[in-house]
């Protein structure tokens, strides 16, 4: 008869290996590679940069064995060196908390060229560990950077898997999954604004809730800050799933969020791409552009997705061919950014995520590519290195061991 649970004689697992402390500045390593995060573009010190925290990703023990975890790292990519750095984080006076835990399906906003917002995410697989916390992160240099939590009144639901931007006053976020006070997952179709003024230090920042979501609700949407043909800011909602019983529905419908009217809008123009959830958006002079995704839950390759495409109020949608041969592998929960702060701002960039057939362990990324929009072209700026060598290069000598085959 096998024996079930834990096991008093066996042997305790090899410790994970050690990493500087998050007040030291980390350089010629890699990211552990990972999905469900998402990058967002900045600029630093005169250089583009694309900004990584968090996510499902693994590391290694010091016996070289992976392990799956919650990430809580901050990165930036350099993209005119094509290096990775994790800059020394700097602690607030009076606490030790100094940056955001680990977590997954967090949602991220620039503020400007220098400084991101987090909201929320989820700390565990199930939607039990939902966050409700928001923080603000400001790069100081390539090379220091500091969170900030930022305190708030009548806060919006903990929830993950939401649709979030900014516009020039206020940033908004709108449906995701949550909790019960039972513990049964819930799905949410409410929208909340934060003024942005209301970020300065030492300040409460006071949610407001604007109009419901009118459409069918969902989580694993994308949202992204889009121009009315008014001049107006408005966030663009797409694709998403929800499941009912055992059954997943995908969506890829697109609405829009005016700010200023607080009001919704189902776009009149009908998307061909196929529906999806997890896919990778945002918006390069006014045009949204959509990568990738899944379309069912399936463990297989025809699951998830490596096709773009964009939509412009004037002209719809439209299938973003590549001249090239050179495409990212199909992928589903990566991060996708426009480039900032340099003339080559016509540029998406796509981060990790994880192909399937697969796990977590086995075929996420940390690759990262580039689609210029002029040349409609995929270029392959950085190929994986998900080796433990690659994630521990400045600590080799201290992990990254191979197991001793018995003789």
């Amino acid at each position: 008869m096998p024996v079930k649970g834990h096991c008093p004689d066996a042997p305790p697992k090899p410790p994970m290996c050690e990493l500087p402390p998050s007040t030291v500045v980390r350089k010629g390593s890699y990211p552990p590679c990972r999905k469900q995060t998402d990058v967002v573009g900045m600029s630093v010190d005169g250089e583009s940069v694309m900004m990584v925290f968090g996510g499902d990703g693994y590391d290694f023990r010091v016996n070289g064995d992976k392990h799956d975890i919650f990430l809580q790292d901050t990165w930036l990519y350099q993209l005119e060196t094509k290096q990775w750095v994790s800059p020394a984080l700097m602690l607030p006076n009076g606490t030790d908390k100094f940056h955001p835990s680990k977590r997954w399906k967090a949602g991220f906003a620039a503020v400007s060229q220098t400084e991101v917002l987090l909201f929320g995410g989820c700390k565990s697989d199930s939607a039990g560990g939902v966050l409700d916390d928001l923080w603000l992160l400001s790069l100081h240099s390539l090379e220091l950077a500091e969170w900030r939590r930022i305190p708030s009144l009548n806060a919006p639901a903990a929830r993950r898997g939401f649709a979030l931007a900014t516009n020039e006053t206020h940033l908004v976020i709108s449906g995701g999954k949550s909790v019960t006070e039972g513990g049964n997952s819930v799905c949410l179709t409410d929208t909340w604004l934060l003024p942005l003024s209301s970020l300065k230090a030492n300040q409460s920042a006071e949610w407001v809730q604007g109009q419901d979501f009118p459409g069918a609700c969902r989580w694993g949407a994308t949202g992204s800050k889009m121009v009315d043909l008014n001049g107006g800011g408005m966030l663009a909602l797409f694709g998403g799933r929800i499941k009912i019983g055992r059954q997943y529905t995908y969506f890829h419908d697109l609405w829009f969020y005016n700010f200023q009217n607080n009001s919704w809008t189902l776009a009149g123009a009908v998307a061909p791409l196929q529906a999806r959830d997890h896919h990778g958006a945002d918006v390069i002079q006014n045009k949204l552009f959509v990568f990738g995704g899944r379309v069912n839950d399936r463990n297989s390759s025809d699951t998830v997705l490596n096709d773009l495409w964009s939509f412009s109020l004037q002209e719809g949608w439209k299938q973003q061919e590549s001249e090239g041969k050179l495409l990212p592998a199909a992928r589903f929960a990566m991060g996708v950014s426009a480039r900032v702060g340099s003339e080559n701002s016509r540029e998406l960039i796509v981060f990790g995520g994880e192909s399937l057939p697969g796990s977590t362990t086995m075929t996420t990324h940390n690759d990262v590519w580039s689609y210029n929009i002029a040349t409609n072209s995929w270029t392959e700026v950085a190929p994986s290195h998900c080796e433990c060598e690659a994630l521990h290069a400045d600590n080799v000598s201290g992990c990254c061991q191979p197991v001793a085959l018995a003789v």
